[in-house]
């Protein structure tokens, strides 16, 4: 196995559009791709007026634990952050999850694809 030298800050942030369109959430873009740079950050943000992150749980949630995924925070209401290492070639799962104030929960299954 090929060792990957960890980073010790962020070199990039992948951003990530999150909205609600006829009752279903659109994540944009659907398929993350994150390049060949090692040690970069995804940033989720709600462009849609009335939907949040949830107040007591994660908004993004991971499918399957993996090292190369850490300190997942909700920044605010409608910005969330995990730090990616990108260093394993894999597709992972996760899950977007959003309330509103009537407390409707939508969710989403989208990905993210490591060093692709």
């Amino acid at each position: 196995m090929k060792k990957v030298k960890i980073p010790t800050r962020i070199k990039a942030t992948r951003a990530v559009k999150v909205e609600v369109e006829n009752g279903e959430i659109v994540v944009d873009p659907d398929v993350l791709h994150m390049g060949k740079v090692i040690g970069q950050a995804v940033e989720w943000t709600v462009v849609t007026s009335g939907w949040n992150f949830p107040l007591y749980a994660n908004g993004i949630a991971l499918k399957v634990n993996h090292h190369d995924f850490s300190n997942g925070h909700k920044v605010t209401s409608k910005v969330f952050r995990i730090s990616n290492l990108n260093s394993v070639r894999r597709s992972h799962r996760y899950t977007v999850t959003l309330v509103n104030s009537s407390g409707d929960v939508l969710q989403k299954d989208p990905s993210i694809v490591n060093r692709g």
